[in-house]
């Protein structure tokens, strides 16, 4: 399943797990050797925007892409802003509320031209009080009086705004008494107490699906998705160890000093 940014593979892991009864999972990511419990989930989305191309110094024979671009931008940035005062809010989070990132905007071709067409990406990462499915539900909402208004507006044909989404990955928290906690923490008592993160795994999908799950492993996430990304290698030599012990703790046994 090597390394995947759309989670498309963690279903059918899922399947597999589930099938085998298994007792825990532990999912490998840069942790700093903390035992991670709970996650923000997080949606990737693409805004369309299509107009009628025309000369600059015609602007009633084309309609400008971007117009309705702008509007879905501001609609962004006031729902970050209210999110940010207003919540729902989850204690343990570095940023304790969902979060909403303008990405990337795509439109036009050169100055003197009104642009046809305008595309914007954008994530939202949500608490898991906070309803990422009722989020989308909202956006669609927003799209549909726009186009409404761009029809009242007699807009030229093919005229119009859309919006899809293409990743969903479940927010993440797990039971702080399972199986699988327990025995790490037995297996490194350096990991101190469990913590939360604002970047996402699969773990939703695995503990969603009744799989008591973990994340954890060597390195800093500060290190990662830049140049010269790195883990110390005493940190994964550590990882090792703590990972011996842990099967060793779930199939009944003791760890002590000297224990691998």
């Amino acid at each position: 399943y090597n390394e995947e940014t759309t989670m498309m593979g963690a279903p059918l892991i899922l399947s597999k797990i589930q099938e085998h009864q298994c007792e825990g999972c532990i999912v490998g990511e840069p942790t700093s050797l903390q035992f991670v419990v709970a996650h923000k989930g997080i949606s990737f989305m693409v805004y369309e925007s299509k107009g009628l191309a025309a000369h600059s110094s015609l602007q009633t024979s084309g309609h400008n892409a971007l117009q309705a671009t702008t509007e879905m931008l501001s609609h962004l940035f006031a729902l970050r802003k209210r999110l940010s005062e207003e919540g729902p809010f989850e204690e343990g989070y570095e940023v304790p509320h969902t979060t909403v990132n303008p990405a990337i905007v795509q439109g036009g071709i050169a100055t003197n031209i009104i642009p046809e067409y305008c595309k914007l990406n954008f994530e939202m990462r949500n608490v898991a009080a906070d309803s990422m499915h009722s989020h989308i539900k909202n956006l669609d909402a927003f799209v549909a009086k726009q186009n409404e208004a761009m029809r009242a507006a007699k807009a030229p044909e093919g005229c119009g705004a859309s919006i899809h989404q293409t990743c969903l990955v479940p927010s993440f928290s797990s039971d702080p008494s399972s199986k699988v906690l327990k025995a790490l923490q037995a297996a490194h008592a350096q990991g101190g107490e469990p913590i939360k993160v604002c970047y996402a795994t699969e773990s939703g999908y695995y503990q969603g699906g009744g799989v008591p799950t973990v994340v954890f492993g060597p390195g800093s996430i500060t290190k990662a998705h830049k140049p010269d990304e790195y883990v110390p290698i005493a940190e994964l030599q550590e990882c090792v160890l703590v990972l011996r012990r842990t099967i060793r703790v779930l199939c009944g046994g003791e760890v002590g000093p000297s224990s691998i």
